[in-house]
């Protein structure tokens, strides 16, 4: 079709893609199912399309359109030997009954040949369905008549196959009844697949389904076709099918033929495991980059990159130490009430050291020095020997008239001094050097 798509015309291909996935540019649209989109329209039934079944009469007819039944007997024939020699054999240790299935099966010549290629292999008395399943309902029924023509037959009736088919009139080949028994075909829509089939199928055929379905729908599409799949099934896709990535549920038995065994749910788990613990290692990385960052914009005083960078980090993890930054940011501004509203969500359990270093520096700047003193205490008792909280301490103590307390408290103070203090902890304003200034000055009031 050349030119705009009329507006009613692209709404029934929304509705199409929509409940079937079909993506109608890969066939393209015919004069056929536009003189089928004008007959609805006249019949005013267009409206209602996408209220309706997709094994509706009236869907049906729109499906139709976009459906291929292209195909011929024992496609991609190394599949199916790989089906015979290495993938029966392991099943027929495990089982005693086998389901395969053949998505998009169209007229069956994909589901005949599964048949066929099970003979002679599995015993008779094993029970094995070959289930062909396609969308398009008037292919199911052609499917089951067992009918085809010369061109079903691309590389020719080769003298193993004549035991199965039989010439009929009108140049039509025939399945022979042996083989036409043990195919069923359904209608099935892989965007809403029947719960029947669910955990059904040990083998699932599902070549050259994907070419046809939207990009955006292809995903889930793969996701319904292994919830059919039972654990440590096998899936066979076409040459031509684009692959979403789905490593963490399939894994390649036979990369070059594009055969796929499902995972079992505790590799599943493992691996998902792995992944989110890989992504928690990685985000914990970044966050701690950030706040050493913000860290050290506090520390030289800019104040408001540091508040800006702690509250981003904060839009995505409750971060403790985030919330100490914006409660330090709070408490440099003289803004207690709003530092107080930072410290006590963290504050609760396991709180860090600098935690309780804020909630002394809150007490002192209140007055409340026997409280700043429990809290710094128990800052140091966290393992917070820095040295803003020995000076605080040793503050509070001459506060409180123990100037032997004090004294001690400054010599510890010294002796954790560092210069990496700057891109390690929050310091008070004027960062480094103030602390040490701060130090030699309170020394100074003790002499």
């Amino acid at each position: 079709m050349n030119g705009e798509i009329p507006l009613h015309v692209e709404w029934v291909l929304s509705v199409l893609k929509e409940k079937t996935g079909i993506d109608w540019r890969r066939k393209g649209i015919t004069k056929g199912f536009l003189r089928e989109v004008e007959e609805l329209k006249e019949k005013g039934v267009l409206h209602s399309l996408d209220k309706l079944s997709w094994d509706s009469d009236t869907f049906q007819k729109i499906i139709s359109h976009f459906t291929v039944p292209e195909g011929y007997f024992f496609r991609y024939s190394r599949q199916f030997e790989f089906l015979k020699k290495k993938v029966l054999p392991e099943l027929l240790k495990n089982y005693k009954e086998i389901n395969i299935g053949s998505v998009g099966a169209g007229r069956g010549e994909e589901a005949y040949s599964i048949a066929m290629t099970l003979e002679g292999i599995v015993p008779e008395w094993w029970n094995v369905r070959v289930i062909g399943l396609d969308l398009n309902k008037e292919l199911v029924q052609r499917a089951k008549e067992g009918m085809f023509l010369k061109s079903s037959f691309r590389e020719g009736i080769k003298d193993t196959m004549k035991m199965y088919i039989e010439e009929g009139k009108d140049g039509f080949y025939r399945v022979k009844e042996h083989i036409l028994k043990k195919v069923n075909f359904y209608p099935f829509n892989i965007m809403e697949p029947s719960k029947e089939f669910f955990d059904f199928f040990h083998v699932l055929f599902f070549r050259n389904v994907l070419i046809y379905i939207a990009k955006e729908k292809i995903e889930k599409a793969v996701e319904n076709a292994l919830s059919m799949l039972k654990e440590n099934g096998i899936i066979f896709f076409g040459h031509t099918d684009i692959m979403p990535d789905m490593k963490l549920k399939i894994e390649p038995i036979e990369h070059s033929m594009f055969i796929y065994r499902k995972k079992k749910i505790e590799e599943k788990k493992s691996e998902e495991k792995k992944l989110e613990e890989t992504k928690a290692v990685k985000k914990e990385l970044q966050v701690s980059e950030k706040i050493k960052e913000g860290v050290i914009y506090f520390n030289a005083g800019e104040t408001e990159k540091a508040e800006r960078i702690f509250k981003e980090i904060l839009l995505s993890s409750n971060n403790p130490v985030a919330r100490a930054g914006l409660a330090f940011v709070s408490l440099e501004r003289g803004m207690i009430e709003n530092a107080l509203s930072y410290v006590e969500p963290v504050s609760t359990s396991d709180p860090l050291p600098e935690v309780y270093y804020l909630k002394g520096i809150i007490c002192m700047n209140t007055k409340r020095f026997d409280k700043a003193l429990e809290f710094l205490t128990k800052a140091v008792e966290k393992g917070g020997n820095l040295p803003q909280i020995r000076v605080a301490k040793a503050l509070v103590h001459l506060h409180l008239k123990e100037p032997d307390k004090a004294g001690f408290e400054l010599e510890m103070a010294e002796k954790f001094l560092s210069d990496d203090l700057s891109f390690k902890t929050f310091l008070p304003s004027g960062g480094l050097t103030a602390l040490k200034r701060y130090i030699n000055d309170l020394k100074e009031v003790l002499k």
